[in-house]
């Protein structure tokens, strides 16, 4: 027997692997991630739960700004909103555009979901 959470779970799971964005869980209190969609194995690689080691692939010149709006989302329990390069496994930068917003359950944010979508194409061809 399927409990209807379950089946719940399931069918979120199978949407969140078939978008063409990065999709992530990532608990408030430890920034550990919690789950992680294909797309986000693909571009990252094997980079482990910990936020430390998702933010350290954040171009230099967009890290301090990204994590201002960051931080400002998290003690406001607001969604996040940036654009910002991100490495790939491969060593090249590519624009995404980053969405994070608090997961609220009971009246609380336990969790936040994260979305990365690669714009690259859609900015450079902006800044041409």
């Amino acid at each position: 027997m399927v409990r209807d959470d379950d089946a719940s779970d399931s069918r979120y799971r199978m949407l969140a692997d078939s978008l063409p964005q990065m999709v992530w869980v990532m608990q408030s209190e430890t920034g550990l991630c919690s789950y992680a969609n294909g797309q986000f194995d693909a571009f990252y690689g094997d980079i482990g739960p910990d936020r430390d080691a998702r933010v350290s692939r954040n171009h230099p010149d967009d890290a301090p700004q990204m994590e201002a709006a960051w931080r400002a989302a998290l003690e406001s329990g607001t969604v996040f909103a940036a654009e910002g390069r991100l490495l790939r496994r491969d060593g090249v930068y590519r624009w995404h555009k980053l969405i994070m917003a608090p997961v609220v359950r009971g009246g609380r944010g336990g969790e936040w979901l994260g979305t990365a979508l690669d714009i690259d194409e859609i900015v450079t061809a902006r800044r041409r």
